[in-house]
């Protein structure tokens, strides 16, 4: 939705497609020098999960990603899933990554308590 905008050179309202990033830079080979901000995922349960670069939360007791939804949304233990080295998402790895599963699951909670996942 933000690239139609963008191409149409409109302004959407704030209130409107709230995870929505226009590629049009991109598409013309200006890519920003700024990473993108981390990527929130609905699984068809509702299920959510935080992409930030090769990690992945999972935030459920669960299943999300390639497998059938499954589990209490927002259950814990939340899982975490290096998608770079296992894009099958079979180990998770947040016993070994405590620090970072505080910071994502922290990052996740103030998304969505935003409500929207970029200003």
């Amino acid at each position: 939705m933000a690239t139609c905008a963008d191409v149409a050179g409109s302004i959407l309202p704030r209130d409107a497609a709230e995870d929505s990033l226009s590629i049009v830079p991109h598409l013309l080979g200006r890519v920003p020098a700024t990473a993108r901000a981390p990527v929130i995922h609905q699984s068809a349960n509702g299920s959510l999960a935080l992409r930030e670069g090769r990690w992945k939360l999972v935030m459920t007791d669960g299943s999300g990603g390639r497998e059938r939804p499954r589990g209490k949304r927002f259950g814990k233990p939340y899982r975490l899933f290096d998608i770079v080295a296992d894009p099958t998402e079979s180990r998770d790895l947040a016993a070994e990554h405590s620090d970072l599963m505080a910071r994502l699951t922290q990052q996740a909670e103030a998304l969505i308590q935003a409500g929207r996942s970029h200003s």
